[in-house]
């Protein structure tokens, strides 16, 4: 019990030195860069993030590409970023290429498609629920 008399001291000193605010992950600054209005920044940040398997970073960087936010529009590119981030059940993702098919945005007129985009969408919406009304 002596030794814990000296190491709650040291804890207590450890913990003042710590950072009032949590470290910003690499997702957060590229967010707060994008929300700054900072696009080019957003791109820069996002790309190795959405290449490194970030579903997040995937959708974002492709709504940067479809708005033409920090470089040029590319519907194509988008609808890439967005397949990716959908194919992992991003629901915002999913929706978003349903439309871009439905009307032929960077991606070919697929009635289809847009069909299928759109039911993998209705899925991940449930199954979030279902989790949701799990955990009640």
């Amino acid at each position: 019990m002596p030794a814990m008399k000296h190491q709650l001291p040291v804890l207590l000193l450890c913990c003042a030195l710590l950072p009032a605010a949590p470290l910003a992950s690499p997702l957060g600054t590229a967010v707060a860069a994008h929300e700054a209005g900072d696009h080019a920044r957003a791109r820069e940040l996002l790309l190795p993030l959405a290449e490194q398997g970030s579903i997040e970073a995937a959708y974002r960087l492709g709504t940067l590409y479809a708005f033409g936010q920090g470089g040029d529009v590319d519907h194509a590119r988008a609808a890439q970023w967005y397949e990716r981030a959908a194919r992992a059940d991003h629901h915002q993702a999913a929706l978003t290429l349903g439309n871009m098919y439905l009307s032929g945005l960077g991606v070919p007129l697929d009635q289809a498609a847009a069909l299928a985009w759109f039911e993998r969408a209705a899925e991940i919406a449930e199954r979030r629920a279902l989790e949701v009304e799990e955990c009640d």
